[in-house]
């Protein structure tokens, strides 16, 4: 068995899982995600995600996010937190 130290451990690599970790990496945490399948993403992988952007309520709220927009701002965040060695990912 291999012993791992971390400030955070996320427990899920769905969306609500990526986004707190990378929330807790931005503060400089050092975060482990683990996740049982062999990738990242959950429901949010099936055509629901990234959660609303480009729907009727953005638009009724005149929030102006594309889908390209949105899909950049959360790889970018992501990618800069496994450059930086803070967000971890272990497939189990």
């Amino acid at each position: 068995m291999r012993e791992m130290e971390s400030d955070v451990i996320i427990v899920g690599g769905g969306a609500a899982g990526l986004a707190a970790a990378i929330a807790a990496a931005e503060q400089g945490a050092e975060v482990i995600v683990f996740e049982k399948a062999n990738t990242t993403g959950g429901c949010a992988n099936m055509a629901m995600g990234p959660l609303g952007v480009e729907t009727k309520m953005q638009k009724e709220r005149l929030i102006d996010c594309t889908r390209e927009a949105a899909f950049s701002k959360i790889h970018g965040l992501y990618s800069l937190a496994r450059r930086r060695k803070t967000c971890k990912r272990l497939y189990l």
